[in-house]
């Protein structure tokens, strides 16, 4: 990472000083510009400790509301666990200005905070800036931020645009690192022409002696992708009702895969998408209506899936058009099945997914070392329980040399009984376990667990 850090200020450098006579206005779009982006440090409390996180944020508007990128506020962990979200104007050594989160956009991933009206002086909202369509070829420029310890300097990139894709949305490559992920990227006129994504891993070999791998690198402060200004835009304000999250719409399937070339042109669906479904969840409002694993879905609501290459971007195009409906909705499927490749619509209603993994609730036992979860959907889905009849609790967290450690309880077991009493609901798991913390002449307690499909009888000595 230190090194990382160091190729990347290189980089600033050397880009900054590269400004050729003819290009000298860029500094000047440079330090207007910059007022768009700042940084954004974040805690997240976990059982025994308090996380540090660093990211990149982008002013959407003049009250101060600004955008992070997906991935980089975690979305499995309960919002309760996030903590002093501060914000940092860029290259200033201060004490920072205080943000609220407000929480992520299920259909995107990007998650929004506002900071306080202090800060509003020293910040500038990207719309007061102008769009334009990057062209093949042309030298773009992107902002890219260093870490903490150097008061998150900013620095200049350039590069050429050589690439653009529909991944469904309109994607931008460059040949070289434009700006850090969640960064705008502006044209040599300084209109807004992106917003950097995460890094796409670059294929690289790693030699080993005689030996050679092959191997994914993914820069942490640079990425050579970013999402196309006007599409971003259309997208960027869907701030959610509430910080928990809005009602996700949900139809009951599991795992999906594009439909190969071969197998299209003998379904006679060569020239669009089509998407197998591999699972329906037992109880959901697929499989009420119908839905089969391995029925072929070629369009929604009436239109056609479109075809992409590779053949996996068409499984975002379905899944964004289904995560577009609210619970209550209607949604249509064309559907083609069987040997015979038989053709019909299902018509029903779309439901409400049932509990996040981030709004699982979860309790820690100091005094027994660890702590437990809601059991999922997610869980379920990875457990090859394909219904919504499901019981136990999940280990979110074991302490390093606690009693439940000792008996070989890890992060992730599927607690299944306690004592010899099953365990059906979380409210089951807790009350269960608290009684046991209680009961001061209880000197050990059994766990029925399941983990990688094997069940195991743990015994927990307490203390």
């Amino acid at each position: 990472m230190y090194r990382n850090t160091l190729i990347l200020a290189a980089s600033l450098i050397v880009g900054l000083a590269s400004l050729s006579a003819n290009e000298v206005d860029l500094s000047t779009l440079f330090e207007e510009r910059i007022k768009s982006v700042v940084s954004v440090e974040f805690f997240i409390q976990k059982e025994i400790d308090r996380e540090s996180r660093e990211t990149i944020g982008l002013v959407l508007d003049d009250n101060g509301l600004i955008i992070l990128a997906e991935g980089t506020v975690p979305s499995w962990t309960p919002v309760s666990k996030f903590e002093d979200f501060t914000v940092y104007i860029p290259g200033k050594d201060h004490k920072g200005y205080d943000a609220e989160y407000l929480g992520q956009d299920y259909l995107t991933g990007w998650d929004y905070i506002r900071v306080e009206e202090a800060a509003l002086e020293e910040v500038m909202a990207i719309q007061n800036f102008e769009v334009a369509e990057p062209r093949l070829g042309e030298s773009i420029w992107g902002i890219a931020l260093l870490p903490k310890d150097y008061d998150f300097a900013p620095g200049l990139l350039k590069a050429y645009l050589g690439l653009t894709r529909d991944m469904p949305h309109r994607m931008h490559f460059t040949d070289q690192d434009i700006a850090s992920p969640g960064a705008p990227i502006f044209n040599m006129h300084g209109d807004f022409i992106g917003w950097g994504n995460q890094g796409v891993p670059e294929d690289k070999i790693m030699y080993m002696g005689r030996e050679s791998y092959s191997v994914g690198l993914v820069s942490p402060r640079g990425t050579r992708v970013f999402h196309d200004a006007a599409d971003f835009l259309e997208r960027a304000f869907r701030v959610p009702a509430m910080v928990t999250g809005s009602p996700r719409p949900w139809i009951g399937i599991a795992g999906m895969q594009p439909v190969d070339q071969d197998a299209a042109e003998f379904l006679g669906l060569e020239n669009q998408g089509a998407v197998m479904i591999s699972n329906v969840i037992e109880g959901g409002p697929a499989a009420a209506a119908g839905l089969l694993g391995r029925d072929i879905v070629t369009g929604v609501d009436g239109e056609p899936l479109p075809k992409f290459r590779p053949d996996s971007i068409v499984l975002r195009e379905f899944e964004e058009r289904l995560r577009k409906k609210s619970p209550g909705d209607t949604v249509t499927l064309a559907v083609v099945r069987g040997d015979g490749g038989a053709r019909e619509e299902l018509s029903f209603e779309v439901g409400q997914a049932p509990t996040h993994l981030r709004d699982a609730p979860r309790e820690y036992f100091s005094d027994l070392g660890f702590s437990v979860r809601a059991f999922t959907l997610f869980d379920a889905i990875g457990r090859r329980v394909l219904s919504l009849d499901y019981t136990g609790v999940i280990t979110q967290f074991v302490r390093p040399n606690s009693s439940t450690a000792s008996a070989g309880l890890l992060p992730g077991d599927w607690i299944q009984e306690i004592d010899g009493i099953p365990v059906n609901t979380y409210d089951d798991a807790i009350h269960l376990i608290t009684t046991i913390t209680e009961d001061p002449s209880r000197e050990e307690f059994v766990l029925l667990i399941s983990r990688n499909n094997e069940t195991q009888v743990l015994r927990v000595k307490i203390g």
